[in-house]
């Protein structure tokens, strides 16, 4: 797995910023990459021998499944998310030396077509309901501007209008990212929530959004995935320089505090809460991203709730809270952003990525 880090996007010293009533923003994004559990069947099952995880195996069984349950949260909350939807390529349709490579297997196994039925159904729900639906790059399309444009008319004519931005899936962004970022805005859309890693989580980019052109298009940079809080340090590991951005560890302590996924549940709230206070004391805008799966309690515990909590606390401090989409429709492309002034971090990425969630 690598991060995104290098020398390419800049903040821009003369364009507006959001213009939205909190202490700070705080962003609420979903990866839709496997909405349907499969070939974990069986890996988790042979891997922690537990042979409950073959349940989801059976018609009308699927843990990952868990639309109706974020919307319960969010709408308990009075708060709104994005939803990215993925159009992986067939396997078939890639290049004949890449059918046997185990990666591209899993790919396909694990996809879905967004036209489904059931999944087209949901696209439509989350979008009659409030939720932005965006669009998930597929692997390849960060270089592919043809595929991608499939991709964005396929996701439109479901819901009958046009997107507004999405995230690329393992958050690959071509070297330099501009091309991806210029694909992007060629396209029409209007930012992309692809800048991050899956391993480090904090403000590594800055604590606002981007302007790679410095014209409309805006990068929000991804602060935190929830899979790289199973790295957040235990009670006497945190960094005694206090660094906002952690970086993952193969280590493991052979017990965690409420989930076999490997997560210390309280390490994991206690650098939460610490993100927001950051992001409060900068008047930051925090994007987090939150996969589907991991709301499921039986295989991924402690998740569904830190994502909760995550909200609450932030609504506690007064934030902005919402969809990048929401965001973004605050900024006024006509004025300058009083906060220009303290602009003096700026967000990059140096090379092609490969995250691995």
């Amino acid at each position: 797995m690598t991060d995104t880090s290098g020398s390419e996007a800049t903040t821009g010293t003369d364009v507006p910023a959001p213009e939205f009533e909190g202490s700070f923003a705080l962003c609420l994004t979903h990866d839709v990459d496997r909405p349907y559990k499969t070939y974990q069947s069986l890996f988790y099952a042979l891997g922690e021998r537990r042979l409950a995880h073959l349940e989801s195996l059976l018609p009308r069984v699927n843990p990952y499944w868990q639309f109706e349950e974020i919307m319960a949260i969010e709408e308990h909350l009075g708060v709104r998310s994005a939803f990215y939807f993925l159009d992986g390529e067939y396997l078939l349709s890639r290049p004949p030396r890449e059918w046997l490579s185990p990666f591209y297997w899993l790919e396909w196994l694990g996809g879905y077509d967004p036209t489904a039925p059931a999944i087209a159904q949901v696209v439509r729900a989350l979008d009659d309901g409030g939720w932005e639906v965006g669009l998930h790059g597929s692997y390849g399309t960060h270089r592919d501007p043809e595929r991608l444009a499939a991709e964005k008319r396929k996701l439109e004519a479901i819901l009958g209008h046009d997107l507004q931005g999405g995230r690329q899936h393992y958050l690959r962004l071509s070297d330099p990212p501009a091309e991806t970022w210029g694909q992007y805005r060629d396209l029409g859309l209007s930012y992309d929530a692809s800048l991050g890693s899956s391993t480090e989580y904090g403000f590594r980019h800055g604590y606002d959004l981007l302007a790679p052109f410095e014209d409309e298009f805006r990068v929000f940079p991804l602060t935190l995935m929830e899979v790289a809080l199973e790295n957040a340090p235990s009670a006497g590991d945190a960094d005694p320089e206090g660094s906002s951005v952690r970086v993952g560890s193969d280590e493991k302590d052979g017990h965690r505090d409420g989930s076999r996924r490997g997560i210390d549940v309280k390490a994991a709230w206690r650098e939460c809460e610490r993100l927001l206070e950051e992001a409060a004391a900068n008047e930051a805008v925090m994007t987090v991203l939150w996969h589907p799966r991991y709301f499921s309690t039986e295989d991924f515990p402690g998740y569904r709730e830190l994502y909760r909590r995550l909200i609450e606390r932030a609504l506690s401090m007064g934030a902005w809270v919402g969809p990048p989409g929401d965001l973004y429709r605050t900024i006024d492309h006509d004025r300058v952003s009083e906060h220009d002034e303290r602009r003096d971090v700026a967000g990059t990425t140096g090379r092609e990525t490969g995250e691995s969630r």
